[in-house]
């Protein structure tokens, strides 16, 4: 299943249900991952390439087993990703629709 897209498109995902919350009123700005390095030591790599940068305010010690990183959802270089991102959001609202339609929502 490596590099196949699939981790990165789930990201795009979990940024559209960040982006549905801020509409439903709840202040989301970061999406935080804590990245495993004692199994997958290439795990870093895969988030920084989907925009993730390293938490500065927590230093590494050596024992570590995870690296601790964020993603702004509000950069302003969304860069090649931008089609996936509004596939994403597209899904998100269609499963959205098919719970809506089956009664798996109620609105109050």
């Amino acid at each position: 299943i490596k590099r196949k897209g699939y981790g990165s498109f789930v990201l795009d995902i979990v940024d559209s249900y960040a982006f549905e919350m801020i509409e439903a009123g709840v202040g989301c700005r970061f999406i935080t991952v804590d990245a495993d390095i004692e199994y997958k030591p290439d795990t870093p790599a895969f988030y920084e390439k989907n925009g993730f940068v390293v938490n500065q305010s927590r230093k590494r010690r050596p024992g570590d087993k995870t690296v601790s990183m964020r993603r702004d959802i509000f950069r302003e270089n969304w860069g090649s990703s931008d089609i996936k991102k509004v596939i994403a959001l597209f899904v998100l609202c269609f499963h959205q629709f098919l719970m809506l339609c089956t009664g798996w929502i109620f609105w109050s």
